[in-house]
């Protein structure tokens, strides 16, 4: 997040925009312009580890107890604390209703397999971040006009397989495509926060391709994405199957 400004969760993207709020931009330059912040922070940060290896150490007992604490008890407390913490901001019970709305979205987010991490960027990013970066004296500037190159466009490479169809019967996917190739299989599993759980490449002959899932899936909702890949390795349009796992 630091080197290049792009978070990679709903956490680095509040980050992202609390530094552009204080006036820091993320990127390459910001190890140039403002060393004293970065380097501060990274030390931060091994400090931080040796203190939570500490605390967690001697406290790992009373995080066990914490643990055992039944959900009734639990989620109560949760919504009060949320509550109170957005009421004392302002004072305002319509923060309150923000919080309660956002903390519906988030959930069906949740739900959906949709990361909350751009929803978080957009409301946390303040106005003007995406304005173009200011040019820097003796940096090579783009070329636009007449005297721009033109570059032919890439020839489409004919022999990447083509993806017809992609169906799951009998705990084996089965993937229609027209002529030999790579295909590549990402699985996402959906229950708790969407993640990628595993990505493999498999040869792929023209017809039907029968491939059984994975032994490791555990029950629980997936989503498989399958891309054709050319010589050159790039994907094609992806085509999505969602799936119940129950073993």
């Amino acid at each position: 997040m630091l080197t290049l400004g792009i978070p990679g969760s709903a956490t680095t993207a509040i980050m992202l925009g609390g530094l552009m709020m204080w006036g820091l931009r993320p990127g390459p330059l910001l190890f140039e312009k403002n060393p004293q912040f970065v380097w501060g922070l990274i030390a931060s940060q091994y400090i931080a580890n040796v203190m939570l290896l500490i605390l967690s150490t001697a406290f790992i007992p009373l995080f066990v107890r914490a643990l055992r604490v039944p959900y009734s008890i639990l989620m109560p407390l949760i919504v009060i604390f949320c509550v109170t913490g957005a009421y004392s901001l302002k004072n305002s019970v319509w923060d309150v209703g923000q919080m309660l709305v956002f903390g519906v979205i988030g959930y069906l987010m949740k739900k959906l397999g949709y990361s909350p991490a751009a929803l978080v960027l957009a409301l946390a990013v303040p106005a003007g971040a995406d304005a173009p970066p200011v040019p820097v004296a003796g940096a090579p500037q783009p070329v636009s006009g007449p005297e721009a190159a033109s570059f032919p466009a890439a020839p489409v490479d004919s022999s990447a397989p083509a993806l017809q169809r992609v169906s799951y019967r009998g705990n084996v996917l089965r993937v229609r495509v027209s002529n030999p190739g790579r295909l590549q299989i990402r699985y996402v599993r959906l229950d708790r926060l969407a993640h990628v759980v595993e990505t493999k490449t498999v040869a792929a002959h023209a017809g039907v391709n029968a491939l059984p899932l994975r032994r490791w899936m555990r029950p629980g909702r997936y989503r498989i994405t399958v891309q054709a890949l050319d010589a050159a390795g790039n994907e094609s349009r992806p085509l999505i199957l969602r799936l119940n796992v129950r073993r």
